[in-house]
């Protein structure tokens, strides 16, 4: 082999090793430029509903079921509320259980069963009566007929929240009662405690009362009057309850 014969065959030899190389090269290049269909894909996990029990220690169940913004299963059975939701919502329902289901308080209701006469005669004549109850008595006077007023009883009833409670007294046919309250409720009204009675009845001097109601703890208010028949008198007689309380 001549010497020009084997410089061809460097040249040829160094040529076949440029080409991959610069293949290369120029692959990389593309590579940088195309985005490989196969790049992964962020794919959010869904979060799975939660179902929880909460167990209800003090409170009625069905009332905090109440409070539930949502739908839940509550067992009176076992005193306890059951759903399946989202740890937001779990969140929430755990808040509003641990905010409403304290221990059950007590509380103290002051009656005065009051007789109410048409009879201008007598007038209010009573010291046994508070301050607060001859104001209400005296606006009673100046918008209605009654301006003859006796104090029938004034029994003090505990009872605790959420229960039910009743007395009963009175010495002759005049002063009998008998009071029960059924559904005691307790909540806050700004700085003070709304109270609320789902069920009031009270007999008294053949009058019958029946009704709910709900006030401020501390004020002096008027549950309800009932007419007592009277055949004998052309004065009207009535029967008037009036009610404050306080949580103890």
């Amino acid at each position: 082999m001549n010497k020009l014969t084997g410089f061809i065959m460097i040249l040829v030899v160094a040529a076949l090793m440029a080409v991959p190389v610069s293949a290369q090269t120029s692959s990389e290049g593309d590579q940088e430029k195309i985005t490989s269909p196969f790049s992964p894909t962020v794919v959010p996990i869904p979060v799975l509903d939660e179902h929880k029990i909460y167990e209800i220690k003090h409170q009625n169940v069905v009332d905090i079921a109440e409070l539930i913004p949502v739908s839940v299963i509550a067992s009176a059975q076992f005193n306890t509320i059951s759903l399946s939701a989202n740890p937001q919502v779990h969140e929430i329902v755990a808040s509003i259980i641990e905010k409403h289901d304290v221990p059950k308080r007590t509380v103290e209701f002051q009656f005065f069963l009051i007789k109410a006469n048409s009879s201008p005669n007598d007038g209010i004549n009573n010291d046994e009566l508070p301050e607060k109850v001859l104001t209400a008595l005296n606006e009673v006077a100046g918008l209605t007929r009654y301006k003859n007023f006796e104090l029938i009883a004034a029994p003090i009833l505990r009872t605790l929240e959420g229960s039910n409670a009743q007395i009963e007294g009175g010495g002759n046919r005049e002063s009998v009662y008998d009071i029960s309250i059924n559904g005691i409720g307790i909540s806050r009204d700004a700085d003070k405690h709304l109270i609320r009675v789902r069920s009031f009845r009270t007999t008294s001097s053949s009058a019958r009362i029946n009704t709910s109601f709900e006030f401020t703890e501390g004020e002096m208010t008027v549950i309800a009057t009932s007419r007592i028949p009277d055949n004998t008198s052309s004065d009207v007689n009535s029967f008037i309850v009036f009610v404050t309380a306080k949580v103890l």
